[in-house]
């Protein structure tokens, strides 16, 4: 009979190429220093959570403040973000 390890190995769901591929790209975020930084910062990070919500609307100023722009524009061209800067 397979031991623990090996009956938990076979129940676990297979990662989808798309699942491996945001996994991989989120380590490497991680691993850049500024962009670690970038994701750190709490005005980023509210952008992302009303990003994600589809309601920008609370963040549209600060979505507009020239530093942000620059931040959210290095998040795109890494890869983490997809916005149409209208």
């Amino acid at each position: 009979a397979p031991g623990p390890a090996k009956a938990m190995s076979a129940a676990a769901p297979i990662a989808t190429k798309e699942e491996r591929e945001a996994e991989e790209l989120a380590q490497r975020a991680l691993a850049d220093p500024e962009l670690r930084k970038v994701l750190e910062d709490k005005d980023v990070q509210n952008v992302l959570y009303h990003v994600q919500l589809r309601d920008t609307r609370p963040v549209e100023d600060l979505m507009r403040r020239p530093d942000m722009v620059v931040k959210l524009r290095r998040l795109g061209s890494a890869g983490l973000l997809q916005m149409s800067w209208a």
